[in-house]
């Protein structure tokens, strides 16, 4: 039987045993990343024989005293995850129907289209399956990654691990500037906390490239479990663009964790020269689905837009 949980009564325990051993199991749906990502989530939950067999979160949001669903920033997908085939997405999707006038959520890429639906989007992810020995992996790769790699080892550039989630964020926005459209000061302060949390179950790593002179000329920011490597942020400055550095940081990773059952997902992308870069490396399309629902009354919606011109 489905039953909502608020967020002070689901059992974590429970909820993080159901992910791990789920079919649809990925990073962002523990409850240690959703208690960083979304604070104070709510659940649907099928429970039997005092397990949870099925799991969805509800990444709750408040705005002008309107309660919705919205997809946390740093968790590209999320949706059903349940310990065998057996169980249904319509019900959980006919609850969120019922019970949220506004909805913006992503599934994750094993939950079936619901072609009932009038709203839905495609959306374009690429993972690299590591199972594979390195040089089969590197294979996968096109010249110009390839040839990335020789630079970087030609320039001596050089991987470094930290912890300083400062560091990075600010060489991020150094390098992006006004590029960023959709991250603003709240959306870092929020990755911090990401990190800080993650930092405690060691699911997070930070890389930077250095050049011979010390100077940082790449970062990413992975979150990382024993299934799953998942690129949450990067960039790279000129200089890193011109000697591979971005590339060199992929394929470190790459390389310490093939020849296991590992997946390194790219987290996107649904931009054109993004995806080009990730299919760059390997990485094949395993696309999900994203689903809109708006039933708020047209009264309520211009209220909205009014409250919003106002401001």
């Amino acid at each position: 039987m489905l039953r909502f949980l608020s967020h002070t009564q689901i059992d974590k325990e429970k909820w993080d045993d159901c992910i791990e051993s789920s079919l649809q199991s990925i990073t962002y749906a523990y409850s240690w990343y959703l208690d960083a990502a979304s604070p104070q989530w709510d659940a649907l939950i099928i429970e039997e024989n005092n397990t949870y067999a099925a799991v969805f979160p509800l990444t709750v949001k408040k705005k002008f005293g309107l309660k919705y669903l919205a997809q946390p920033t740093f968790a590209q997908q999320l949706g059903l995850f349940s310990k065998d085939s057996s169980y249904e997405i319509t019900p959980f999707i006919d609850y969120i129907k019922s019970h949220y006038q506004l909805a913006e959520i992503s599934l994750n890429a094993h939950n079936k289209i619901i072609t009932s639906l009038a709203l839905y989007t495609q959306r374009t992810n690429l993972i690299l399956d590591l199972n594979r020995t390195y040089d089969e992996i590197k294979e996968g790769y096109n010249n110009n990654r390839k040839r990335n790699l020789k630079k970087a080892y030609q320039e001596g550039i050089r991987i470094e691990q930290s912890n300083d989630i400062d560091l990075f964020v600010n060489f991020f926005i150094e390098q992006k500037g006004l590029d960023i459209k959709d991250l603003s000061d709240h959306h870092f302060n929020e990755l911090k906390n990401i990190h800080s949390k993650l930092l405690k179950k060691a699911a997070i790593e930070i890389l930077f490239a250095y050049t011979p002179k010390n100077e940082i000329v790449a970062g990413g920011l992975f979150v990382v479990d024993k299934r799953r490597t998942t690129f949450l942020l990067g960039t790279a400055n000129k200089e890193g663009k011109k000697t591979g550095a971005m590339t060199f940081i992929m394929d470190n990773l790459i390389k310490r964790n093939c020849d296991q059952n590992h997946i390194f997902d790219f987290d996107g992308s649904n931009s054109e020269g993004v995806a080009k870069f990730y299919k760059s490396l390997g990485g094949i399309e395993k696309n999900y689905i994203s689903l809109k629902m708006n039933h708020l009354s047209f009264a309520y919606k211009l209220a909205l837009r009014l409250r919003k011109f106002v401001r």
